[in-house]
């Protein structure tokens, strides 16, 4: 983060505007400081180059004691200020931050080698099969990622010829990403926050966009506006969200089976993701055993044939992070065609693009901007 990229931020409890305090650079990037509300007498710390946006009232339940006591040291003062019910968060909010922390910060940490690589979920080919956007409308251009804590969306968007990547999340794993991003930090904003009390500024970024998280937030609508709100008039907005239509795993067996695994400690549901892990690579196996023997045409009728050749590209560690990830979520939504299709009207936009990918995810891309929607069956 830059001091000139407090142009794209604004308080996000009061919508005031910023003034960013430097305690220690990196370069040109800043490392640790913190930004104040000119109005409501917010701060909001900067730790080792990521802005932490959650309100001081609430920013406890969301951190260990040792962030907490980073924050009371680097801070000027940390006064807890009543913002009104806005600044409350839920506890499935806190527990899937939770989570997701412990997924991407712990059990399986996204790895370059696999962000580099040319086939499989994690390759830049597939990230632009599911976003649906074209790369080459990306020069040139800024971008808001909401949930890319992961770290994938951000490397793929930051090595396409992008202006600055801004990437929010709620869960402290965002805290791993200025490492995978290395020499490239100063096209990056990294920002800690509820995505539904975000700091981006009205009409501030050309692109936004939500990758495989809409589904897994409470208030998925509310989000979905906040998102559409921060692109300019002929920006772009693009999501990426469970389907309801050909997930009749998930729905039937998987979302049932979750009533009880919750009460299952997250560690003990990381090994026994194991077991469902072998028997999709088993089956992954000989779709693809299948594939090089039988007509294509044959192979579309294996259920999940294509998720399950994907996933399977990146090896085992990817079927058991999937297992792990559908199975571990506190929120969790399919969408039908239908719901995309209101989420544009709602929101006033017209869609460019609407995809069932891979047959378990719509990829939709809209625009404010009146031009002829393209709506594949």
């Amino acid at each position: 983060m830059l001091r000139g990229d407090v142009q794209y931020l604004w308080c996000p409890i009061c919508h005031s505007d910023l003034v960013v305090t430097v305690i220690k650079s990196i370069g040109n990037t800043i490392d640790e400081g913190y930004f104040a509300c000119v109005n409501c007498s917010e701060n909001y710390p900067i730790i080792n180059t990521v802005a932490n946006f959650l309100p001081s009232s609430v920013r406890d339940q969301f951190s260990t004691v040792e962030e907490s006591e980073l924050v009371k040291n680097l801070l000027p003062k940390d006064i807890s200020i009543d913002h009104g019910t806005d600044s409350k968060v839920d506890n499935k909010t806190v527990r899937s931050s939770m989570h997701w922390s412990k997924q991407f910060g712990e059990y399986f940490h996204v790895e370059k080698q696999l962000l580099d690589s040319n086939s499989g979920f994690w390759c830049e080919k597939t990230y632009f099969e599911y976003s649906g956007i074209d790369k080459e409308q990306l020069e040139g251009s800024t971008v808001a990622i909401f949930c890319g804590g992961s770290g994938r969306e951000g490397y793929h968007l930051g090595n396409a010829k992008t202006k600055k990547v801004i990437v929010l999340d709620i869960g402290d794993h965002i805290n791993l990403l200025p490492k995978l991003y290395g020499d490239n930090a100063e096209k990056y904003i990294l920002i800690r926050c509820h995505v539904a009390l975000h700091p981006i500024k009205t009409k501030s970024v050309d692109i936004a966009t939500c990758d495989h998280a809409l589904q897994h937030i409470v208030d998925h609508r509310q989000v979905y506006r906040e998102i559409s709100k921060v692109v300019v008039e002929k920006g772009i907005i693009s999501i990426c969200v469970y389907s309801f239509e050909n997930n009749f795993l998930m729905i039937r067996v998987g979302e049932p089976l979750k009533r009880i695994l919750r009460f299952v400690p997250l560690k003990m549901l990381y090994y026994l993701c194991l077991v469902p892990a072998s028997l999709l690579f088993i089956s992954a196996a000989i779709i693809y055993w299948l594939s090089n023997r039988i007509s294509p045409k044959s192979i579309e009728r294996i259920p999940l044939n294509e998720s399950l050749l994907l996933y399977y590209q990146s090896g085992f560690r990817t079927l058991w992070e999937v297992c792990f990830d559908l199975l571990q979520a506190p929120v969790s939504y399919h969408f039908t065609r239908e719901e995309m299709i209101q989420f544009a009207e709602e929101n006033n936009q017209t869609i460019l693009k609407l995809v069932n990918t891979f047959s378990t995810t719509w990829s939709m891309v809209s625009t404010g901007k009146e031009v002829p929607s393209i709506l594949e069956p």
